[in-house]
């Protein structure tokens, strides 16, 4: 009895210390409420000689993303809750690999946590996340790379819960000649 009586008590102080609806912030309603994602982006892989992508991003909860960039090379990145799949058509290749992390793009910003500049921040696998908003819509993502590179990522044209088809997820060659690599 004694046992059901400190439970009720942690539940109680739970509640009462658990942000309602209401007190969250857009943002954070934002990033509660996400199912889908789409935006244009420009990557810029800052180290010795910053490099610079361009492209598009789908992204669909719980963990399916498409990562399809368009400059300075054609690349697509499929991302599902167990595998990783890059295909390169300049190269006529794709790589298979399996998800050794839970680190895609639903994961890292379900661990978000507000932060008194108001951006968000997580931290997964020793690579620290940061979101920041801009007009209630996620606006640039930064993180370091395993290689000690800063990463940001600078969303535009942002669609904020897009219906968007689980088809796209999966990989599907357009070239009969492309290689497979298994990893």
């Amino acid at each position: 009895m004694i046992f059901l009586k400190i439970f009720m008590v942690f539940m109680l102080v739970d509640v009462i210390c658990a942000k309602t609806p209401l007190e969250l912030s857009k943002e954070e309603r934002v990033l509660r409420n996400l199912q889908s994602f789409s935006a244009s982006f420009k990557q810029v892989l800052k180290n010795e000689r910053p490099l610079v992508y361009h492209g598009v991003l789908k992204a669909k909860a719980p963990n399916l993303a498409l990562w399809i960039y368009e400059k300075p090379l054609k690349k697509e990145i499929y991302m599902n809750a167990k595998e990783v799949v890059i295909y390169e058509p300049s190269l006529f290749q794709a790589t298979i690999s399996k998800l050794q992390r839970k680190a895609d793009f639903f994961s890292i910003l379900k661990q978000l946590k507000k932060q008194p500049d108001n951006s968000f921040i997580a931290t997964i696998d020793k690579t620290t996340y940061r979101l920041v908003f801009k007009d209630g819509k996620p606006f640039v993502l930064e993180f370091k790379d395993e290689m000690d590179n800063l990463v940001k990522i600078t969303f535009s044209q942002v669609e904020i819960n897009p219906k968007i088809s689980d088809a796209i997820f999966v990989f599907e060659p357009k070239d009969t000649n492309i290689d497979i690599v298994r990893q």
